[in-house]
């Protein structure tokens, strides 16, 4: 059992896995969310496939460019040649997928909570809301989703 701890600001005594003093509102250091090293498939793998963190304006833009450049090709064969409809499921569920986490680190980075990408899924919301989070600016500093995005 790890000994208990104590908010440097205002010494009340802190839960643990907390985020903040529950009695002053400090922000307690937070972890960095930030890919694991500097490689870009460990980089890819945290802007499309992870939920954590939070990602700025631009590389949810990259982020979203990059799941369709890998769509599009795919849809385009599809038109083509029927046979490809079949394939294209897995490029869908792809799509999809990182659209959903990118979105989620979005939302992280305005301070909402990832559920609400749930929206995504609401007609005329859903078509919205990716323009919301790609003009919306985030946090300016520390928030329970931790760091700003860049910040070191």
């Amino acid at each position: 059992m790890s000994p208990p701890a104590f908010c440097a600001k205002c010494g009340a005594p802190l839960y643990e896995g907390a985020l903040f003093c529950g009695s002053c509102g400090e922000a307690l250091m937070l972890p960095q969310m930030d890919a694991p090293d500097n490689s870009i498939g460990n980089f890819l793998s945290y802007l499309l496939f992870s939920h954590r963190g939070r990602i700025g304006r631009l590389w949810f833009l990259i982020g979203g460019l990059i799941s369709w450049a890998f769509l599009i090709p795919v849809i385009l064969l599809g038109i083509l040649n029927g046979v490809f409809w079949l394939l294209m499921v897995p490029w869908v569920v792809f799509a999809v997928w990182s659209g959903i986490m990118l979105m989620s680190k979005r939302l992280h980075d305005i301070g909402q909570s990832g559920f609400f990408v749930l929206l995504y899924f609401v007609p005329v919301v859903g078509g919205l809301l990716p323009l919301f989070l790609l003009f919306w600016p985030g946090n300016k500093g520390i928030n329970k989703y931790g760091h700003p995005p860049g910040a070191k």
